[in-house]
């Protein structure tokens, strides 16, 4: 059975575990990355389970109306933006075992509700053009072409929350 909760400071050791089992050791956030975005004002963490086992998170916040991968580059609380319109999905972990099971639309589904509830009007993320086929069908649309972040070309993908 699987669900969806906000994640707690408590949460960080198996957000730490999720994320270095998701990712390889060069795109993994430090602990201390993982707590700043926690700790700041405004952001969402969510803990997908499976059971009783968390099988993947997703964090997002405000974030200046940025659109380009140079841009979206900075630290967290440089982005950070409280009473903006734009929501940025940081990330999304889920563990590879439990990878193409739903966890990640439901991470995803999560945080587009926490950005809704908080009145965003952009919802933005950063990822590899592979993965295309499958943001189109969740709606949304490419908005820059893959540039190299973290040593992998992403690109900067978009979906307007005013649009039904």
């Amino acid at each position: 059975m699987s669900s969806c909760r906000l994640a707690t400071l408590q949460d960080l050791p198996t957000l730490l575990e999720v994320e270095q089992s998701a990712f390889p050791q060069a795109r993994w956030a430090s602990e201390a990355t993982l707590r700043r975005r926690l700790e700041l004002s405004d952001s969402v963490t969510w803990v997908a389970f499976w059971g009783d086992l968390a099988v993947g998170f997703s964090n997002g916040f405000p974030i200046h109306d940025v659109k380009t991968q140079e841009a979206l580059d900075p630290a967290d609380p440089l982005l950070h933006s409280p009473g903006s319109n734009v929501w940025l999905l940081r990330n999304v972990a889920v563990r590879p075992s439990h990878q193409k099971l739903g966890f990640g639309r439901l991470l995803i589904d999560a945080q587009l509700g926490s950005a809704k509830e908080y009145g965003a009007k952009f919802f933005r993320f950063t990822a590899t053009e592979d993965l295309s086929s499958y943001y189109q069908t969740l709606d949304f649309s490419m908005i820059r072409p893959a540039e190299v972040f973290h040593g992998l070309p992403q690109a900067v993908w978009e979906r307007d929350l005013s649009i039904a």
